[in-house]
């Protein structure tokens, strides 16, 4: 793989504010020392492990896991071992970063990405992080005068990668709950276990089938199935809202394995079909890259 680098910089915009940038690199074979940044910053180290160094705390990341470090962190970070560590870096200005936050609302989720001591960082399968480096090598095939649709793609990729973090939805939390139930929502919130369905819900599960039928039934009024198509849908809608992705690739990405049934669970959720439901939801930006 050939190392790929944006042809612009953050300081060649007039207008900074509005900047998104990424490189992919093939190998790491040098320290990047301390430092803090102006913007905010996405690694998918997608081969090899790095030693994180940050906040004052130096951690091991293995290969398919995504980091995202804020303004504010102070970090350095190099190769482990003798395997090659393929990454891409992610640049965001803070005004894209502010516009995708003022969006996805106040949520636990979205608190803990800005204000937890540690940079969020989250593993995914190793299919979904070759997907996420092709789509990122492929931008860079896009010509110059093509710099409003890189920007659009680019965005797009950002606020999947963001999901990662925050779970699509709120982890279910109470203080009345059992901390495994809890736990066990969080878990099922991110994407990589969400769409793999019940056998996934009952493998990170630790209680029985019964005895957890029995707990989403007492803790949270729903059966199993419809908390699991309640994370498929949340995660279908934004998807419909914010991307021009295809209705059905939708439907089989946020793991439904039909797409007459995810139709109708959609307007049951929602009171419109998919198809209206993004009309409602286009914006100018949507509509200029459509």
């Amino acid at each position: 793989m050939q190392d790929c680098y944006e042809r612009y910089r953050l300081t060649d915009y007039e207008d900074p504010s509005d900047a998104i940038l990424h490189s992919v690199i093939s190998r790491i074979d040098y320290k990047v020392f301390f430092h803090r940044h102006t913007y905010y910053e996405i690694f998918l180290l997608y081969s090899g492990r790095i030693l994180h160094e940050v906040n004052g705390k130096a951690m091991e990341i293995p290969s398919n896991t995504i980091i995202f470090i804020r303004p504010d962190d102070f970090h350095q970070y190099r190769q482990l071992g003798d395997e090659d560590c393929g990454l891409v870096r992610l640049w965001i200005s803070p005004q894209i970063m502010e516009d995708l936050i003022r969006f996805l609302g106040k949520s636990s989720g979205v608190k803990r990405l800005l204000d937890d001591n540690l940079p969020p960082c989250t593993s995914i399968q190793k299919t979904e992080m070759q997907s996420f480096v092709k789509r990122f090598e492929a931008v860079f095939s896009f010509r110059q005068e093509e710099e409003s649709r890189r920007v659009a793609t680019l965005k797009q990729l950002l606020m999947e990668l963001v999901f990662h973090f925050i779970g699509i939805i709120n982890p279910v939390q109470d203080e009345n709950l059992p901390h495994w139930f809890s736990e066990l929502c969080r878990q099922m919130s991110q994407k990589d276990n969400f769409v793999l369905g019940l056998e996934r819900l009952f493998e990170l599960s630790p209680v029985s089938r019964e005895h957890l039928s029995r707990s989403f039934k007492k803790y949270l009024g729903i059966t199993p199935t419809q908390y699991i198509n309640r994370l498929r849908l949340n995660y279908a809608a934004n998807q419909l809202a914010n991307t021009n992705r295809k209705i059905v690739d939708v439907c089989y990405d946020s793991g439904f394995g039909n797409l007459s049934y995810f139709y109708n669970c959609f307007k049951s959720a929602y009171g419109v079909v998919p198809k209206v439901y993004r009309l409602q939801k286009l914006t100018p930006a949507n509509l200029d890259h459509s």
